[in-house]
């Protein structure tokens, strides 16, 4: 099964927030987790790929605080 690789903006995210202790990180991991409980069940392509990209981001913070 092949990796997943992370998109360009998953990518420039991480550079922006490589301080994960950043004021408001936590928050907004929490949002971002709460969001896409609505945005990976959205029908249309940009939703689902959107759905990816907050997966792929809240899974590399998740593996960055480990």
């Amino acid at each position: 099964m092949p990796s997943m690789t992370e998109s360009p903006i998953v990518q420039r995210i991480n550079q922006q927030c490589a301080d994960a202790r950043a004021p408001g990180i936590v928050e907004a991991i929490a949002l971002l987790k709460r969001a896409n409980r609505y945005v990976g069940t959205h029908s249309t392509i940009g939703g689902q790929k959107l759905g990816v990209e907050i997966t792929e981001f809240v899974a590399s913070y998740q593996r960055a605080q480990q």
